[in-house]
């Protein structure tokens, strides 16, 4: 029997994220409810203050895009994982990290 990946078509999260961040300017404003400018400046300090990283995977740029997506669209993690192209544990994963984070920055 063949395997079938579970997600199929569509950009990748990173590849999504990064068109929001070079495409029309009120893309991202329209797509996650926060200006470019804002999420690359949150994206930054997130960093800075060591409260996020790197994933093998998934950049902090997908993770705090992941979170932002769900926030903003009242999605489930169903919709987000398809919209990202991963696991829905994955998704759950770096959901709750970057929520831990934005509660630490706080």
């Amino acid at each position: 029997m063949d395997r079938i990946p579970l997600h199929v078509g569509g950009k990748c999260g990173s590849h999504w994220i990064h068109r929001l961040l070079t495409g029309h300017p009120q893309l991202c404003k329209e797509q996650l409810r926060v200006e470019k400018h804002i999420f690359i400046n949150l994206m930054n300090t997130l960093m800075e203050k060591n409260l996020l990283s790197d994933g093998r995977f998934v950049f902090v740029a997908e993770q705090v895009g992941i979170c932002l997506y769900i926030l903003a669209k009242a999605d489930s993690y169903r919709d987000a994982a398809d919209r990202f192209q991963h696991l829905i544990s994955t998704i759950c994963k770096y959901n709750r990290r970057v929520l831990q984070a934005l509660v630490q920055l706080s």
